[in-house]
């Protein structure tokens, strides 16, 4: 996402695909806590937010964000015997608890309730699936702002997902801009507001 943020929005990101500050992007969306992801997003100027489904997807790219967070695939995804559909055991990924409280989850799946500073202010009309009742957006837009805590049941969410964890595949690209005067960041695909400088002239 970071490229395509890039080149069609003309907007610098945190992250490319070029691996260039992956680091950052990768230990914001693994992040349990709201102001220690709040202050990578400070330290990188970034003004809005990206996810996508694949991101958040426990069994999908999400493990590989784990893994350059530093923080490993185990601490969120565990594995448990489980019956499969022809009564035999097998061993099935199950995200833990940890998994649930990360901030990409809790954007893409929950739409930032519960969370002080991150506002929905734009979702993709396709749908690639439902926790629930709720359809999930393929890509969803957030603005960094200094208070915008939503009022909605994360409890109710929260149940609605892990009893549907075998069945998501998601995953969620990070996309923030930073709040440069002229040209805002997008993190999740973390592009330096230099580079499109340089590229501009």
């Amino acid at each position: 996402m970071g490229t395509g943020s890039f080149f069609l929005g003309h907007r610098p990101a945190v992250a490319n695909n070029f691996q260039t500050g992956v680091s950052d992007a990768a230990q914001f969306f693994v992040n349990q806590n709201e102001s220690n992801a709040s202050s990578i997003v400070q330290k990188d100027n970034v003004k809005y937010v990206m996810t996508d489904y694949e991101m958040a997807g426990y069994n999908d790219k999400f493990q590989a964000i784990a893994l350059l967070s530093g923080q490993g695939v185990d601490t969120f995804v565990t594995t448990q015997a489980q019956l499969d559909q022809n009564g035999q055991m097998t061993q099935q990924l199950v995200p833990t608890d940890a998994y649930y409280n990360t901030m990409v989850v809790r954007l893409q799946y929950e739409d930032g309730n519960g969370l002080s500073h991150y506002r929905l202010i734009h979702e993709s009309p396709n749908s690639v699936g439902t926790i629930g009742a709720t359809e999930i957006k393929a890509v969803k837009t957030f603005e960094y702002v200094e208070g915008a805590k939503n009022s909605c049941s994360r409890q109710r969410k929260r149940y609605a997902l892990s009893q549907r964890h075998h069945k998501s595949k998601s995953d969620v690209q990070l996309h923030t801009e930073c709040s440069a005067e002229r040209h805002p960041r997008v993190c999740g695909t973390l592009f330096d507001e230099r580079d499109a400088l340089r590229n501009e002239n």
